[in-house]
């Protein structure tokens, strides 16, 4: 079986979410298997392919659109119909909601995954959770969705945290990281922070990727710039505690995985016990429920500020308590959400799609 994934748009260097969804699983596929998996970008498809490459990669069993979104019905109905004409599974992935229907995801252009989930030449949808599969369902012909949990490559993240020696030192350090598909979700944990911040001098706020007009000025919060995957590790290797804080009656988030909690249990350093990975906080939501476990792998706390204060009010007074979460977290993260076992649902998953009639 040969698998193809297309990127998006443009791609030279692919981000987190076409690692987690396409790049690395096809990779562990085409290492760990019978099978090939590759990839490339749509833009480099239709412009830097000779025709016989083209022809080859077409002759793929599988192919994965990762996260296109349009406005152009027509002109994707003619794009799948290309990517069939040698009898190709053609598959839509997304890791978020792309409908429009809770969230603008681009910027009032009114671009959507509607062109392609109501095509009915997509054979099948792979999604990262039960809520979005439901999602992709209300918007589609009754095709397939396989859902396929992001993991990380956990090895990889050990390899660059253990040659990594953190910048912001003598302090405990907890951290806001994400995308700007947060929006206001981090308001609340930011303003327990700040009062951790007033009653901890040896505590300090740092903010990674997205950087929201409230977090304001502070000497004491850091803000951390966009990084690329490749050294994304090392950025959480500067927290001792991550915050997952959602909005957890927004609807768009009702779709969104728990890859932060995973993300921050992989980085991992060393501690007096062990190694472990960071302290994760986590929204108790549909999101981080059942992959956070209350006072056994991380903490979970309600949308306020008090929650999350006191959240973090314990784990700075409490050592022995922090320093444990982040070994079982860490330890989950290998066990549960390594690409290294995870990779064989996908497999699993492309092979049932490539056998429908």
């Amino acid at each position: 079986m040969q698998v193809l994934g297309i990127l998006s748009g443009a791609v030279n260097v692919p981000h987190a979410v076409h690692i987690y969804r396409i790049t690395m699983p096809l990779a562990y596929i085409d290492k760990h298997t019978k099978h090939t998996g590759m990839w490339l970008s749509a833009k480099s498809m239709a412009l830097d392919l000779s025709e016989k490459e083209v022809a080859s990669i077409l002759n793929s069993d599988v192919i994965v659109l990762g996260r296109m979104i349009s406005d152009h019905p027509k002109e994707v109905g003619e794009y799948i119909e290309f990517l069939h004409r040698n009898g190709a599974k053609v598959i839509y992935e997304t890791d978020d909601d792309l409908t429009e229907e809770y969230r603008d995801i681009s910027n009032g252009e009114k671009k959507t995954c509607l062109p392609f989930t109501r095509n009915v030449g997509i054979d099948a949808f792979t999604v990262t959770t039960p809520y979005l599969a439901k999602q992709i369902t209300k918007y589609s012909y009754g095709q397939p969705v396989h859902v396929l949990p992001n993991c990380i490559e956990t090895k990889y993240w050990a390899k660059v945290c253990d040659k990594y020696e953190r910048q912001y030192t003598g302090t405990l350090n907890i951290m806001l990281v994400g995308t700007p598909t947060h929006g206001s979700d981090w308001r609340y944990a930011h303003q327990a922070a700040l009062r951790i911040l007033d009653e901890y001098p040896h505590t300090r706020l740092l903010v990674g990727g997205y950087q929201p007009d409230y977090i304001g000025d502070d000497q004491r919060v850091i803000r951390l710039p966009f990084m690329e995957y490749a050294q994304y590790p090392t950025m959480l290797a500067e927290a001792d505690v991550v915050i997952a804080a959602i909005d957890p009656d927004d609807p768009f988030n009702y779709s969104k995985s728990a890859v932060k909690a995973m993300e921050a249990w992989a980085a991992r350093r060393k501690l007096k016990n062990g190694y472990g990975g960071a302290a994760v906080i986590a929204t108790n939501s549909v999101v981080y429920n059942g992959t956070v476990r209350h006072r056994r792998n991380g903490l979970l706390v309600e949308n306020t500020v008090d929650a999350y204060y006191a959240a973090l009010k314990e784990l700075t007074d409490n050592q022995v308590m922090r320093e444990n979460l982040q070994r079982t977290g860490h330890n989950d993260v290998v066990q549960r959400h390594s690409i290294q076992s995870q990779y064989k649902k996908w497999v699993s998953a492309y092979t049932q799609i490539r056998r429908l009639q």
